[in-house]
């Protein structure tokens, strides 16, 4: 078994079946994803303004995983 950290995203409420497990070795770039959605879908542009909605929520849970298992970083 080795740490890794596994990005979990909420979408209204509900955890959203990624289709597998997303782990990463390093919390840095779990972040970086976890960031990056949260941003793109809470933004939404409307003519020239762009309105924050909080709609998505995204963060890395440190697990531990089998040595055998894809990583993503």
């Amino acid at each position: 078994m080795v740490l890794a950290f596994i990005l979990i995203v909420y979408l209204d409420g509900s955890a959203l079946d990624l289709g597998g497990v997303a782990a990463f070795r390093d919390i840095y770039r779990c972040s970086q994803f976890a960031k990056a959605i949260e941003q793109s879908g809470n933004e939404r542009w409307t003519s020239s303004r762009v309105y924050h909605q909080d709609k998505i929520d995204a963060w890395c849970e440190p697990r531990f995983v089998e040595k055998e298992t894809k990583f993503w970083d």
